[in-house]
Protein backbone atom coordinates (compact mmCIF):
# COMPACT_ATOMS: atom_id res chain seq x y z
CA UNK A 1 0.00 0.00 0.00
CA UNK A 2 1.43 3.07 -1.01
CA UNK A 3 1.32 6.15 1.11
CA UNK A 4 0.14 9.42 -0.03
CA UNK A 5 2.79 11.79 0.91
CA UNK A 6 1.25 14.97 -0.30
CA UNK A 7 0.62 17.43 2.59
CA UNK A 8 -2.71 18.43 2.93
CA UNK A 9 -3.93 21.86 3.62
CA UNK A 10 -6.94 23.67 4.58
CA UNK A 11 -8.97 25.71 2.19
CA UNK A 12 -7.77 29.32 2.29
CA UNK A 13 -10.79 31.96 2.05
CA UNK A 14 -11.34 33.55 -1.06
CA UNK A 15 -11.88 36.88 -1.67
CA UNK A 16 -15.49 37.77 -0.98
CA UNK A 17 -15.95 35.98 2.35
CA UNK A 18 -12.63 37.48 3.27
CA UNK A 19 -13.86 41.02 2.76
CA UNK A 20 -17.35 40.01 4.45
CA UNK A 21 -14.81 38.92 7.24
CA UNK A 22 -12.84 42.03 7.34
CA UNK A 23 -16.09 43.68 7.38
CA UNK A 24 -17.19 41.90 10.38
CA UNK A 25 -14.00 42.50 11.78
CA UNK A 26 -14.25 45.78 11.60
CA UNK A 27 -17.76 46.00 12.83
CA UNK A 28 -17.19 44.46 15.94
CA UNK A 29 -13.75 45.63 16.65
CA UNK A 30 -14.46 49.25 15.88
CA UNK A 31 -17.55 50.95 16.64
CA UNK A 32 -16.95 54.31 14.88
CA UNK A 33 -17.58 52.96 11.91
CA UNK A 34 -21.16 54.66 10.80
CA UNK A 35 -18.82 57.81 10.81
CA UNK A 36 -17.94 57.20 7.31
CA UNK A 37 -20.78 55.26 6.14
CA UNK A 38 -23.34 58.30 7.28
CA UNK A 39 -21.84 60.76 4.76
CA UNK A 40 -21.85 58.83 2.21
CA UNK A 41 -25.75 57.68 2.57
CA UNK A 42 -26.30 61.66 2.77
CA UNK A 43 -24.71 62.22 -0.43
CA UNK A 44 -26.14 59.53 -2.42
CA UNK A 45 -29.69 61.02 -0.83
CA UNK A 46 -28.93 64.63 -2.30
CA UNK A 47 -27.71 63.31 -5.50
CA UNK A 48 -31.19 61.56 -6.26
CA UNK A 49 -33.16 64.15 -4.92
CA UNK A 50 -30.97 66.05 -7.52
CA UNK A 51 -31.57 63.98 -10.23
CA UNK A 52 -35.34 63.66 -9.26
CA UNK A 53 -35.88 67.34 -9.53
CA UNK A 54 -34.20 68.37 -12.41
CA UNK A 55 -36.14 65.57 -14.55
CA UNK A 56 -39.72 67.49 -13.46
CA UNK A 57 -41.63 68.70 -15.67
CA UNK A 58 -41.90 72.60 -15.71
CA UNK A 59 -44.40 74.35 -13.74
CA UNK A 60 -46.84 76.40 -15.79
CA UNK A 61 -48.62 78.91 -13.25
CA UNK A 62 -51.99 80.13 -15.67
CA UNK A 63 -52.72 83.48 -14.97
CA UNK A 64 -56.93 83.93 -15.81
CA UNK A 65 -57.54 86.99 -17.90
CA UNK A 66 -59.10 89.67 -16.69
CA UNK A 67 -61.28 91.89 -18.75
CA UNK A 68 -60.76 95.19 -18.44
CA UNK A 69 -64.36 97.47 -17.70
CA UNK A 70 -64.47 100.74 -18.67
CA UNK A 71 -67.15 102.44 -16.95
CA UNK A 72 -67.83 105.57 -18.79
CA UNK A 73 -69.73 108.03 -16.58
CA UNK A 74 -72.31 110.26 -17.67
CA UNK A 75 -72.05 113.77 -18.10
CA UNK A 76 -74.00 115.60 -15.22
CA UNK A 77 -75.96 118.86 -16.76
CA UNK A 78 -76.12 121.68 -14.31
CA UNK A 79 -77.86 124.73 -15.00
CA UNK A 80 -76.15 127.92 -13.69
CA UNK A 81 -78.12 130.89 -13.47
CA UNK A 82 -75.79 134.04 -13.56
CA UNK A 83 -77.21 137.62 -13.75
CA UNK A 84 -74.07 139.98 -15.63
CA UNK A 85 -73.35 143.00 -13.74
CA UNK A 86 -72.68 146.17 -15.56
CA UNK A 87 -69.09 147.90 -15.52
CA UNK A 88 -70.18 150.53 -13.23
CA UNK A 89 -71.94 148.53 -10.39
CA UNK A 90 -69.02 146.24 -10.34
CA UNK A 91 -66.77 149.12 -9.80
CA UNK A 92 -68.58 151.16 -7.14
CA UNK A 93 -68.99 147.59 -5.05
CA UNK A 94 -65.01 147.76 -5.37
CA UNK A 95 -64.67 151.01 -4.43
CA UNK A 96 -67.45 150.41 -1.44
CA UNK A 97 -65.05 147.48 0.29
CA UNK A 98 -62.11 149.57 -0.35
CA UNK A 99 -63.81 152.31 1.59
CA UNK A 100 -64.81 150.79 4.37
CA UNK A 101 -61.50 149.19 5.01
CA UNK A 102 -59.92 152.65 5.27
CA UNK A 103 -62.63 154.23 7.14
CA UNK A 104 -62.55 151.28 9.75
CA UNK A 105 -58.33 151.95 9.79
CA UNK A 106 -59.19 155.84 10.19
CA UNK A 107 -61.56 155.41 13.47
CA UNK A 108 -58.33 153.61 14.64
CA UNK A 109 -55.85 155.88 13.91
CA UNK A 110 -57.77 158.18 16.07
CA UNK A 111 -57.75 156.22 18.75
CA UNK A 112 -54.36 155.84 19.37
CA UNK A 113 -53.21 159.33 18.41
CA UNK A 114 -55.39 160.40 21.09
CA UNK A 115 -54.05 157.70 23.91
CA UNK A 116 -50.54 158.66 22.87
CA UNK A 117 -51.33 162.44 23.50
CA UNK A 118 -53.06 161.70 26.61
CA UNK A 119 -50.06 159.44 27.70
CA UNK A 120 -47.43 162.49 26.96
CA UNK A 121 -45.52 160.72 24.07
CA UNK A 122 -44.57 163.56 22.34
CA UNK A 123 -44.46 167.13 22.89
CA UNK A 124 -47.28 169.59 21.51
CA UNK A 125 -45.45 170.58 18.57
CA UNK A 126 -45.47 166.86 17.58
CA UNK A 127 -48.80 166.34 18.18
CA UNK A 128 -50.41 169.38 16.34
CA UNK A 129 -48.38 167.98 13.58
CA UNK A 130 -49.68 164.70 13.99
CA UNK A 131 -53.32 165.95 14.06
CA UNK A 132 -52.98 168.01 11.58
CA UNK A 133 -51.92 165.22 8.86
CA UNK A 134 -54.67 163.24 10.44
CA UNK A 135 -57.18 165.81 9.55
CA UNK A 136 -55.48 165.59 5.85
CA UNK A 137 -56.03 161.95 5.80
CA UNK A 138 -60.00 161.93 6.78
CA UNK A 139 -60.54 164.84 4.11
CA UNK A 140 -58.78 163.05 1.41
CA UNK A 141 -60.78 160.57 2.26
CA UNK A 142 -64.22 162.72 1.72
CA UNK A 143 -62.83 164.00 -1.11
CA UNK A 144 -63.04 160.40 -2.91
CA UNK A 145 -65.97 158.68 -1.42
CA UNK A 146 -68.08 162.49 -2.49
CA UNK A 147 -66.84 161.86 -6.24
CA UNK A 148 -67.46 158.26 -6.74
CA UNK A 149 -69.91 157.77 -9.85
CA UNK A 150 -72.77 156.37 -8.46
CA UNK A 151 -75.52 154.38 -10.59
CA UNK A 152 -78.81 156.45 -10.88
CA UNK A 153 -81.10 153.19 -9.20
CA UNK A 154 -77.99 153.55 -6.12
CA UNK A 155 -78.04 157.06 -5.93
CA UNK A 156 -80.40 157.11 -2.83
CA UNK A 157 -78.67 154.46 -0.91
CA UNK A 158 -75.04 156.38 -1.58
CA UNK A 159 -76.48 159.31 0.19
CA UNK A 160 -76.38 157.87 3.14
CA UNK A 161 -72.59 157.17 2.43
CA UNK A 162 -71.93 160.64 1.68
CA UNK A 163 -73.72 162.36 4.74
CA UNK A 164 -72.18 159.69 7.32
CA UNK A 165 -68.73 160.80 5.48
CA UNK A 166 -69.49 163.99 5.84
CA UNK A 167 -69.94 163.54 9.74
CA UNK A 168 -66.64 161.76 9.99
CA UNK A 169 -64.67 164.54 8.25
CA UNK A 170 -66.42 167.09 11.09
CA UNK A 171 -65.35 165.17 13.58
CA UNK A 172 -61.93 165.26 12.80
CA UNK A 173 -61.95 169.12 12.88
CA UNK A 174 -63.43 169.11 15.97
CA UNK A 175 -60.91 166.66 17.49
CA UNK A 176 -58.04 168.86 15.95
CA UNK A 177 -59.35 172.26 17.75
CA UNK A 178 -59.99 170.64 20.94
CA UNK A 179 -56.21 169.80 20.84
CA UNK A 180 -55.86 173.53 20.23
CA UNK A 181 -57.67 174.39 23.30
CA UNK A 182 -55.64 175.19 25.99
CA UNK A 183 -58.51 174.92 28.67
CA UNK A 184 -60.01 171.69 27.94
CA UNK A 185 -59.72 168.51 26.24
CA UNK A 186 -63.60 167.74 26.58
CA UNK A 187 -63.32 169.31 22.47
CA UNK A 188 -60.54 166.54 21.69
CA UNK A 189 -62.75 163.81 23.02
CA UNK A 190 -66.06 164.69 21.80
CA UNK A 191 -64.08 164.97 18.54
CA UNK A 192 -63.39 161.69 19.25
CA UNK A 193 -66.66 160.20 20.02
CA UNK A 194 -68.18 161.56 16.87
CA UNK A 195 -65.09 160.02 14.83
CA UNK A 196 -66.03 156.48 16.13
CA UNK A 197 -70.65 157.21 15.72
CA UNK A 198 -69.59 158.29 12.02
CA UNK A 199 -67.46 155.35 11.06
CA UNK A 200 -70.37 152.89 12.35
CA UNK A 201 -72.81 154.84 10.41
CA UNK A 202 -70.62 154.96 7.25
CA UNK A 203 -69.99 151.31 7.88
CA UNK A 204 -74.17 150.57 8.10
CA UNK A 205 -74.38 152.26 4.74
CA UNK A 206 -71.93 150.82 2.74
CA UNK A 207 -73.61 147.31 4.02
CA UNK A 208 -77.23 148.29 2.60
CA UNK A 209 -75.37 149.51 -0.30
CA UNK A 210 -73.61 146.07 -0.63
CA UNK A 211 -76.96 144.78 0.27
CA UNK A 212 -79.01 146.18 -2.09
CA UNK A 213 -76.61 145.47 -5.30
CA UNK A 214 -75.99 141.43 -4.38
CA UNK A 215 -80.35 141.68 -3.88
CA UNK A 216 -80.71 142.92 -7.33
CA UNK A 217 -77.68 140.48 -9.28
CA UNK A 218 -79.25 137.50 -7.37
Amino acid sequence: MTKDTRSWRRPGPTRKSFITLTFSAVSRNDPRHGIWILPILIAAIIGSTVVFVGRLPEAVISVPETSATSTTLADTASTTTSTTVDPATAELVASTTAFQVEAAALAEEAVTLNQQWDDREFDFGSAKTRFDEYRDKVDDFKNRVLSTTVPTDLQDLWQAVADATQGLDDASAQMLNGLLDPKSATGRRDGLASIGTSQESLNTAFDDLLAQINGSSS
